[in-house]
């Protein structure tokens, strides 16, 4: 799954971010994945922050640096919490980030099970994955049927 969204840049905010929120709902997966870095077009790296519960406007990554060791290398290394839009200016981007639909991936994190959203349904984590958190979340699977509410879709 892309964790890349192309966009033209001349569709309207509701475009955009209809665009961006279906890629977005396509991150189930863990993992960095590479993707060749979009030559010739402003692109920006937005993260995901289980802390806060939303994406974070863009910032960490200077991909657009003459420097950027992106473009000479001609590919960018993104990880499952990190999202590049491509085609739109700071300024809008700045302004959609706040209105992105959550990571689905956040519903298996700590951060979720400490506020009471701790679900992994519609998330592909290994299988081992899935019994360590949901054994820590809530208890083996002897323990009773609420054991399998996390799994079901």
């Amino acid at each position: 799954m892309a964790r890349i969204v192309h966009l033209k840049g001349d569709e309207d905010d509701e475009e955009a971010l209809e665009a961006i929120n279906r890629v977005i709902g396509t991150m189930t997966h863990y993992g960095r994945k590479s993707y060749p870095f979009p030559r010739g077009r402003r692109a920006y790296v937005v993260e995901w922050s289980n802390g806060y519960a939303s994406w974070c406007p863009p910032g960490y990554y200077n991909v657009n640096s003459p420097y950027s060791i992106y473009k000479r290398i001609g590919e960018l290394s993104l990880d499952a919490n990190e999202l590049m839009v491509v085609g739109l200016s700071r300024q809008r981007l700045d302004s959609l980030v706040l209105l992105f639909d959550p990571l689905p991936l956040f519903s298996g994190s700590h951060e979720a099970r400490e506020r009471g959203n701790f679900s992994l349904v519609d998330i592909d984590a290994p299988p081992a994955i899935r019994e360590i958190a949901i054994e820590e979340t809530v208890g083996r699977e002897e323990d009773g049927p609420r054991f399998s509410k996390y799994l079901e879709n």
